[in-house]
């Protein structure tokens, strides 16, 4: 949260991703691995907010205005912004899926495309809302 505070930042999240092999000295992926989800994509631009969850985000501005009524009381604000967990300790993406999510119909989140072949990042569709400041 600090550093997020601290940088010119608009979106921190912390998710927790499965399946990784940790050999004793270094952290690999297999096709096991839970995927990457790349919400900036080079030829696409900014694609919107996670379309899972994270177990807890930080918003920045622009964001800051288009969440605060939707998260009601469940934020604690920051210098620069507003975090939102959806639970205490660290969740996975089974926990944030099953968990209500108070964004759902705002058009923020990108949405999941298809699993791509051989790849370690999943497809994303732009969300159908993106800040003004954060369009191409």
């Amino acid at each position: 949260m600090e550093l997020a505070d601290a940088l010119p930042a608009f979106l921190a999240t912390a998710v927790v991703k499965r399946d990784h092999i940790w050999n004793g000295r270094e952290l690999m992926v297999d096709r096991n691995t839970e995927k990457m989800l790349s919400l900036n994509q080079a030829w696409q631009g900014w694609m919107g907010l996670p379309p899972i969850p994270p177990w807890w985000t930080w918003y920045g501005k622009p964001y800051t205005e288009l969440v605060t009524s939707h998260l009601g009381d469940a934020v604690t604000s920051t210098s620069r912004g507003l975090l939102h967990k959806i639970s205490g300790p660290p969740a996975d993406g089974d926990v944030a899926a099953a968990t209500p999510d108070p964004l759902a119909g705002t058009g923020l989140r990108a949405v999941l495309g298809e699993e791509l072949p051989h790849q370690y990042i999943r497809e994303l569709r732009r969300a159908s809302v993106i800040p003004e400041a954060l369009q191409e």
